[in-house]
């Protein structure tokens, strides 16, 4: 039985709550990244730091710009940086140029306090700041010069159709994954369906861009509380030619690197005696931390400890009272993203957002300085929300959860309108 979790007001280390200790962490990555924005290079930071402590070079806080390990062990290090985050960070810094990391930075904000953002990287490092900042500007790089995650949003399901790649709307048709509700926590949840998916069916970058335009739908169905997602596992009718590594494998590294602090559970419910040999070779691969939240089950009641009986689908779940969940497929409207085209608008909107980053970043090197504005900042992260929603059909193409009404604007933490 899983052990109690807190309630998602009562989660730790969120904009809210945050210990003494926790937003002098906040402010530390806030000045770091900074002086990133500002274009300062690592060698500089760490002559500066050198000066500034008297530390011999080698021994100081941007030590690991270089690579090396001053005070932790091989093991440690290797732990900390699974995909090699760190072994590139000059790299990064040299690929993209200051105005690429703020922009990219402040455009994974979306919806959500920028400070949402900065903290899941922060609690995925165990509130490391150096650490963090690898970790969030290795997901900067892999956003725009590796999957191009933004692209892939624009183009939408509608954009795969016309451009007739029947490999993707068959993902999308197949019923293989669906956001199908909330669990116990109010946190969206996917189902996925495994016996619906034939790994040669499709090319493994197509399975990629799905994955992601799932992950980045349910962002989108995130709240200031409910700022994490859980995924169902439906194992049921689950054979070896369902198998899929290279996509398990895909998951785990976007769950763990790239959308840390996202998952809330993972539940693996009804899998067959032939997962367990499957379940050998997958579990080394997967983070002690994402370990811990994955739960198996076998009965609906067992379910029913994380996902409410009406939340679960009536048509897959004995007593399941969700009649809602979107099995059937809605094609996109020709005519669905025609704001898209309306570029003066997003244009406008888009300014607007430009001064609230200023406004927002001017307010918080005050706020680092010492200077009593953190309630101006979150009255900004606020415009910032309500900015988001005004612009996001000018950005990002519709999909199924826009067509059936579920994807709309969720105000910030404490407020109950937009």
């Amino acid at each position: 039985m899983a052990a109690a979790l807190p309630s998602s007001t009562e989660q730790p280390g969120r904009p809210w709550n945050l210990t003494a200790e926790q937003e002098h962490k906040l402010k530390d990555f806030w000045s770091l990244m900074f002086k990133y924005f500002d274009g300062k290079q690592p060698d500089q930071l760490e002559e500066e730091e050198e000066e500034k402590s008297a530390t011999p070079r080698g021994g100081g806080r941007f030590s690991w710009l270089r690579g090396k390990s001053v005070e932790k062990s091989e093991n440690e290090v290797n732990n900390e940086d699974k995909y090699h985050l760190g072994k590139g960070f000059k790299k990064i810094i040299a690929e993209l140029p200051p105005s690429e990391l703020r922009s990219t930075t402040y455009s994974m904000v979306k919806c959500h306090h920028p400070d949402t953002l900065v903290l899941r990287y922060l609690r995925a490092r165990k509130w490391n700041v150096s650490n963090a900042l690898v970790m969030l500007f290795a997901s900067l790089r892999w956003r725009v010069r590796e999957m191009r995650v933004d692209q892939i949003l624009e183009r939408g399901e509608l954009g795969y159709l016309q451009d007739g790649n029947e490999e993707f709307m068959e993902q999308c048709r197949s019923h293989k994954s669906v956001i199908a509700g909330r669990d116990n926590f109010g946190r969206p949840y996917v189902i996925g369906r495994p016996r619906f998916h034939y790994p040669k069916n499709q090319a493994p970058n197509i399975m990629n861009e799905y994955i992601l335009l799932i992950l980045e739908t349910t962002n989108l169905l995130l709240g200031e509380t409910e700022d994490q997602g859980s995924i169902l596992f439906d194992m049921t009718g689950f054979g070896l030619s369902n198998m899929d590594y290279a996509s398990v494998k895909f998951m785990i590294a976007c769950l763990e690197a790239h959308y840390p602090e996202v998952l809330g559970t993972l539940l693996i419910h009804n899998a067959p005696w032939i997962f367990q040999g499957i379940w050998k070779i997958i579990n080394p691969w997967i983070d002690p931390v994402v370990a811990r939240k994955i739960q198996f089950t076998n009965t609906t009641a067992d379910l029913e400890k994380f996902i409410p009986l009406n939340q679960l689908p009536a048509r897959e779940f004995e007593n399941g009272g969700n009649e809602n969940a979107p099995w059937d497929y809605i094609e996109p409207d020709p005519q669905e993203n025609a704001k898209m085209k309306d570029f003066a608008t997003r244009d406008r909107f888009l300014a607007d957002r430009e001064k609230l980053y200023d406004e927002f970043e001017n307010l918080t090197r005050e706020w680092i300085d010492g200077k009593d504005v953190n309630h101006q900042r979150k009255e900004v992260a606020k415009k910032l929300n309500r900015n988001y929603w005004q612009l996001d059909p000018y950005i990002r193409a519709r999909g199924l959860y826009d067509r059936i009404g579920w994807i709309k604007p969720r105000p910030l933490f404490g407020e109950t309108t937009i």
